[in-house]
């Protein structure tokens, strides 16, 4: 091979070196713009996951406030004595209530019975009255006739 030769293959090397150069630079620009991108796109998951557990965090607290706040509700409640006073009352009210309309019941059938047995009396009195009457006739007809 000749000069030249040898020239014009280390000018096409050298081209092809700058082309390879460019494309690699090229190439290495949008690699840096792709870690650029998931570099802010992981600090955007970061903070995210850092908000979730903050809330799962918060939400475990609140659930444990939620049980120490009921089983202290049951425990010392304001409200249970009254509640229990006012069930005791409701039950003695309709134990009064009940007691009231058998009372009542019974007074009615007590009357309805007396008010039978009267009329029953005077029936029974103007039935004998009625037969006395008829004896007194027939006694009467019969000393008539002798």
């Amino acid at each position: 091979m000749t000069d030249n030769d040898y020239n014009n293959i280390d000018k096409r090397f050298d081209g092809l070196t700058t082309l390879l150069n460019a494309r690699f630079t090229d190439s290495e620009n949008q690699i840096h713009g792709i870690t650029t991108r998931l570099d802010k796109i992981n600090g955007k998951v970061a903070s995210h996951e850092k908000q979730i557990n903050d809330a799962l965090i918060e939400r475990a607290k609140n659930r444990e406030q939620q049980k120490n706040a009921d089983a202290n509700h049951v425990l010392h409640c304001p409200v249970a004595p009254r509640v229990q006073k006012l069930e005791q009352d409701k039950g003695v009210r309709l134990g009064i209530k009940q007691f009231v309309v058998g009372v009542i019941s019974i007074m009615a059938v007590l009357v309805g019975m007396s008010v039978s047995i009267i009329k029953f009396s005077e029936n029974m009195q103007q039935k004998q009255n009625q037969n006395i009457e008829a004896i007194i006739k027939a006694e009467i007809k019969q000393e008539l006739q002798k």
